[in-house]
């Protein structure tokens, strides 16, 4: 029924599958482990919203230049890419650079938003590990959660 035994051989089935009619002008790039041991890249369609044709490329690992091979060729398909969206590891922004030039880079909010939230939660555990200790230094302690605070304050600038 489904011609399964017709079907022909892709060469790069095992490093990656490639579905063309699925590009669009808004795509995403992430990366997502399975297991431990597979890690894969995947480029999606954002209209389809996780649905039927969302899939646009999926590769075996996160080896940006056997991605930037294996990216389907014909440029004026890869040229109509306008947006993608991306999380902040810098393969992706590789990637997107080199195989879909014309299009806008934008960084997840997720990512953006959890580098501020990982900080704060960081400096809750270092007072509370500051103020839980039972000491008669608690000018000491305090002055101590200061230093460790501003050095974290300086690790995060925007520049």
């Amino acid at each position: 029924m489904s011609e399964f035994k017709q079907w022909k051989d892709n060469p790069y089935a095992k490093e990656c599958l490639i579905f063309l009619e699925n590009i669009e002008k808004r795509l995403s790039i992430n990366e997502t482990a399975l297991t431990k041991e597979e890690l894969y890249t995947i480029i999606t369609n954002k209209r389809a919203k996780g649905k039927k044709g969302a899939t646009v490329t999926i590769f075996s690992g996160t080896k940006v230049i056997q991605i930037i091979k294996t990216t389907p060729s014909p440029k004026p398909l890869r040229n109509r890419v306008k947006k993608i969206n991306l999380g902040m590891v810098n393969s992706m922004k590789v990637i997107t650079k080199k195989c879909f030039p014309k299009a806008v880079q934008v960084t997840d909010y997720f990512h953006v938003q959890k580098l501020p939230l990982d900080a704060l939660q960081d400096i809750r555990k270092i007072q509370l590990e500051c103020f839980s200790k039972s000491s008669n230094d608690s000018a000491k302690e305090i002055k101590a959660f200061r230093l460790e605070v501003s050095k974290m304050e300086n690790s995060f600038s925007l520049d």
